[in-house]
């Protein structure tokens, strides 16, 4: 016997993990892909207002927004495998469904690579 995820729990699941950052994030004084680095101090930044952290901090804040925008990402190319399986569409429909969940997830994808050059720069690798 086959099972299978369902899309709903993946994105419960996303929604809790997105919560939980978000709370932190409120405590933590922000996150770091809005932070800096500066004089070997690391920062994390909301709404403009720096709070200095740990390295540790910092690296943690920065890996769970990857973590966090890599939910959207998955989501968004299951929903274009899903869309290009066929059920009688039209070729122009599930061109643009596709387009519309691929444009939707690479803007995610795009915060996942800011967020592991926060990661680089915190270990002095760029």
């Amino acid at each position: 016997m086959k099972r299978t995820v369902k899309l709903p729990r993946i994105i419960t699941l996303w929604a809790v993990f997105f919560a939980a950052f978000w709370i932190v994030s409120v405590f933590a004084g922000g996150d770091a892909v809005s932070g800096k680095i500066e004089d070997g101090r690391y920062y994390l930044a909301s709404h403009g207002k720096y709070t200095q952290v740990s390295r540790a901090a910092y690296v943690v804040s920065a890996a769970a927004v990857a973590i966090i925008a890599a939910g959207p990402v998955a989501i968004s190319l299951m929903l274009v495998l899903f869309s290009l399986r066929g059920n009688g569409q039209s070729l122009l429909k599930t061109f643009l469904v596709a387009a519309f969940f691929l444009l939707l997830g690479g803007g995610f994808l795009w915060l996942i690579i800011i967020s592991l050059g926060c990661i680089l720069r915190a270990f002095s690798v760029i």
